[in-house]
């Protein structure tokens, strides 16, 4: 293994930037088997990225880093998203094939793709994608698979093969990877690809309760060393993290196995991204 830098972005593209990496089959005559391209794009628009909210690293598999000088061509600006042509933001987004789609739920808005082969945006219809963030092909099961934008960020799968502009994609089906308390308050999600159908859910809750509710006391009679001499409401975040598998079950029809859920409470820190 080697590392090496990989070079700094023309502009920066803010908090909860989009990364999508894209492999494809090397150009006729390259000495290699495929290519790799990176893709990165603001969330919503900013006005210090001026003409540079989407740009794209493009690097050779298979080279020898410590010999190739020219193993990154730098990034290289894309046009903007029309998205950005009003003030909201993406809301979901996947890749099918060579093609990025992306959605917003903004009324009037709905999905655009984006061509990487020619570099042009072209309205994909007046749907949204089923989708909450980001959506992974699995090609074991032939669906995408994502976190749902309407039953409470569940996991849901659907096939994306054959966009129509007519008719919006279809859900497949949906499954409850975490019952959460309604107490707790989700402020960041993430579905982290570990591969063959395997994920791990990444869920930020906020929640808050009284001193009682945590198991401290404000009793004065009370002996217990824990007794705290207050009645304000404790906030605090912490994360809960799901490994699950989806597998056939039948024909036409997956199973969802969930293997442990791990639950973490942030101190004086907090997750800001998931790699």
């Amino acid at each position: 293994y080697s590392l090496m830098t990989v070079p700094n972005l023309t502009a920066p593209k803010g908090h909860g930037a989009i990364p999508i990496s894209i492999t494809r089959a090397a150009a006729h005559g390259s000495p290699v088997e495929q290519s790799h391209s990176l893709y990165v794009m603001g969330r919503m628009i900013h006005r210090e990225f001026g003409d540079n909210c989407f740009e794209e690293l493009s690097y050779e598999g298979g080279q020898d880093v410590f010999c190739a000088n020219d193993l990154f061509r730098g990034w290289c600006s894309l046009p903007r998203p029309p998205i950005y042509k009003l003030p909201n933001k993406i809301d979901a987004y996947t890749v099918v094939g060579g093609t990025i789609y992306v959605s917003s739920t903004t009324p009037g808005i709905g999905t655009y793709a984006f061509d990487t082969e020619i570099w042009k945006w072209r309205p994909a219809g007046n749907w949204c994608l089923p989708f909450s963030g980001k959506a992974e092909y699995v090609p074991e099961l032939k669906l995408w698979i994502g976190l749902s934008a309407t039953c409470p960020f569940h996991l849901c799968a659907s096939d994306l093969s054959a966009v129509d502009f007519e008719r919006p994609p279809t859900v497949h089906q949906t499954w409850v990877d975490f019952d959460m308390p309604k107490s707790w308050s989700l402020f960041q999600k993430d579905l982290i690809n570990l591969g063959s159908g395997r994920f791990c859910v990444v869920k930020m809750f906020r929640s808050t309760m009284t001193p009682q509710g945590m198991g401290f006391s404000d009793d004065e009679d009370s002996d217990n060393d824990e007794t705290l001499d207050f009645c304000d409401m404790i906030r605090w975040d912490f994360a809960v993290l799901t490994g699950i598998e989806l597998v056939v079950a039948s024909p036409g029809k997956l199973r969802m196995l969930k293997h442990m859920s791990k639950y973490h409470t942030f101190e004086d820190y907090a997750i800001r991204w998931v790699l």
